[in-house]
């Protein structure tokens, strides 16, 4: 081993040093190789979140209201045996599954998450936003704010994996939506419209009550920022 003039002067760092002999051209080549000491602290996952506990949210919104099984799978068309699954993290609905049972409940999607939260952050850092993961619609809904009676307004973000929709066909929803693709490109379906392609920074406003489907078509997540009306008093 040898070092050189210039590795000595790099006292922070670790030398390694190999002679390599070449016979043929009769030299020797002296290679340095320089590790650092130091080390870079690892970044902080900007797309974790605080998964919520779908299914207990529901069975505590469900038993607050006094609802049976039946009673609630009566205003959803859901089968009770699937809102029992749900209820017990056997089953995972679809994006449009989840807000239909919300809806039946009187409350808004957002709202799933109020449970968890203990109190009404004012602002929601990324790695303490509280999620809900969709595996039939592999998505995953991150509430960006807290929910409540007193909310005029509500915002979600939406991530869509490859091949993720919202629901097998363009379903209705009760709230006025405005929605802004944030990253990635997705198919939007409005009515019996055609499809439309959105790619990032595009924007749509969907009025209440006219059925829409999201999907991914692309080999890259795709994540929608949707702002909805919240109105104070439920259903």
């Amino acid at each position: 081993m040898c070092l050189t003039e210039g590795c000595r002067a790099m006292g922070f760092a670790r030398i390694l040093c190999s002679n390599n002999m070449r016979m043929a051209a009769g030299r020797r080549n002296v290679s340095c190789r320089m590790v650092s000491r130091r080390f870079r602290r690892p970044s902080r996952d900007q797309g974790s979140m605080i998964e919520a506990n779908l299914g207990e949210a529901i069975r505590r919104l469900r038993e607050r209201q006094r609802l049976t099984l039946r009673g609630l799978a009566g205003k959803t068309n859901f089968s009770p045996s699937f809102i029992s699954q749900v209820e017990n993290s056997q089953a995972s609905p679809s994006i449009s599954s989840m807000e239909r049972i919300a809806l039946a409940l009187g409350v808004t999607l957002g709202e799933f998450f109020q449970w968890a939260e203990t109190k009404a952050p004012r602002i929601v850092r990324v790695a303490e936003r509280h999620g809900l993961t969709s595996e039939w619609s592999k998505a995953k809904i991150e509430a960006l704010g807290s929910s409540g009676v007193d909310s005029k307004l509500e915002a979600v973000m939406v991530t869509l994996f490859p091949g993720g929709t919202s629901a097998k066909h363009p379903t209705p929803q009760p709230r006025e939506e405005f929605a802004i693709v944030f990253s990635g490109t997705v198919t939007l379906t409005l009515d019996e419209g055609p499809d439309e392609v959105l790619a990032a920074g595009d924007a749509v406003s969907i009025q209440a009550g006219l059925p829409r489907r999201w999907w991914n078509t692309d080999t890259v997540d795709a994540q929608i920022l949707v702002i909805s009306t919240h109105s104070a008093t439920q259903p």
